[in-house]
């Protein structure tokens, strides 16, 4: 397992982007893969910044990547407010965008790019397990 620890400052986005691309080279990856990865990390990376926190001070957020047989598995910690994304309703994608409520496209976007998705509360933080399958080459 291989582990990333960041800041909650937009700032860390590059960071999060090399080391997922270096991870991405070392096992292999496909480019729609490390593709649809990327965003699901960026997408809750910027949900905690946006969401997370009440107070201006810096809180860790903490990424770990395990490969699995072929499939990636992904924690993302943070010690932001409790937020359980699998309880999030699908949007109503049907209904014109003025009518449709705002939020939860970024987390409809992360379901749609894992294979699963799970959420714990322990000790303050949430923890969220992510699943995207068969994303090494069989060859590896």
């Amino acid at each position: 397992m291989t582990a990333l620890s960041l800041r909650n400052r937009i700032d860390e986005l590059p960071r999060l982007e090399r080391w997922l691309r270096e991870f991405a080279e070392r096992h292999g990856m496909a480019e729609r893969d490390l593709y649809a990865v990327n965003l699901v990390l960026e997408e809750l990376f910027a949900n905690v910044l946006e969401h997370g926190h009440d107070d201006p001070d810096e809180h860790e957020i903490v990424i770990r990547l395990q490969v699995v047989e072929r499939d990636l598995h992904i924690e993302f910690e943070d010690d932001g407010r409790e937020f359980n994304p699998v309880n999030v309703p699908a949007p109503k994608l049907d209904v014109p965008l003025a009518e449709r409520s705002v939020g939860g496209l970024g987390v409809h976007l992360v379901k749609s790019f894992v294979d699963h998705l799970d959420h714990r509360r322990s000790n303050g933080k949430n923890k969220l397990f992510l699943v995207k399958k068969a994303v090494v080459a069989a060859e590896l």
